[in-house]
């Protein structure tokens, strides 16, 4: 039951929570008629031929490429995508644990980006060419507007990648959400090792969440591959 409920989750996640394109129609008829294959006492299907059922069909379930695209620049916006995917990376990185119940979703880059606007556009460079001239001058005035309108670009861009995202306790989140980079790394040390790995970085700017999203990418296309649960 345990190996039957870990493939029905993997596929739900690879057809449906991850938008994949997959007619609705088409996975509610597959999910049916594989409950009904489980549901035949008389004819009892073994895990590879659940499998087998779920995998045959490319309108029910993408193909690697498709998944490999979607996966390379994914956005969650919810908790209930979030922390399952999370829970897979973090499995890989200590024994397979899971959560406990004051798991919570901590965006690295805070969906507050008040304290985050100056730091994005010193790390990204926006104000490296602004011309000489004191805070009045119009030259630099329209520089600085630009570089805040960067700023919101990027953050409003890369926010809800799953590279930007981490597992963290409930408690500490909600101590830290806001907070800079700095202030953050120090409460990243202790729990979650996805959310340890985090302290070795210097900074936190466009190049390392897609670095840590083509990381996430690459495993996440083996975990929500069905056919390596086979016996």
């Amino acid at each position: 039951f345990e190996k039957l409920t870990e493939i029905c989750l993997k596929y739900h996640l690879r057809t449906k929570s991850i938008p994949m394109g997959i007619n609705l129609e088409k996975y509610r008829k597959k999910l049916h008629k594989v409950a009904s294959m489980i549901a035949d006492n008389e004819h009892t299907p073994t895990i590879n031929q659940v499998i087998d059922e779920l995998v045959n069909d490319e309108n029910s379930y993408p193909s690697d490429e498709k998944l490999r695209l979607v996966l390379k620049t994914l956005k969650v916006s919810s908790n209930l995508i979030s922390v399952p995917l999370l829970e897979m990376l973090e499995g890989d990185e200590d024994n397979g644990k899971i959560s406990g119940p004051d798991v919570s979703v901590e965006h690295i880059m805070p969906q507050n980006s008040k304290k985050w606007i100056e730091y994005i556009i010193s790390k990204h460079g926006y104000l490296e060419n602004v011309p000489d001239g004191d805070e009045h001058d119009e030259a630099r005035i329209k520089a600085q507007k630009d570089a805040n309108e960067k700023a919101k670009s990027m953050h409003s861009k890369y926010l809800s990648w799953l590279g930007n995202q981490t597992l963290l306790s409930i408690p500490l989140n909600s101590k830290i959400k806001n907070d800079s980079f700095e202030i953050k790394k120090p409460h990243y040390k202790n729990g979650y090792k996805i959310t340890g790995k985090l302290v070795s970085n210097d900074d936190w700017t466009e190049k390392e969440i897609i670095d840590r999203q083509t990381k996430f990418a690459k495993k996440l296309l083996e975990h929500l591959d069905l056919t390596r649960c086979k016996n």
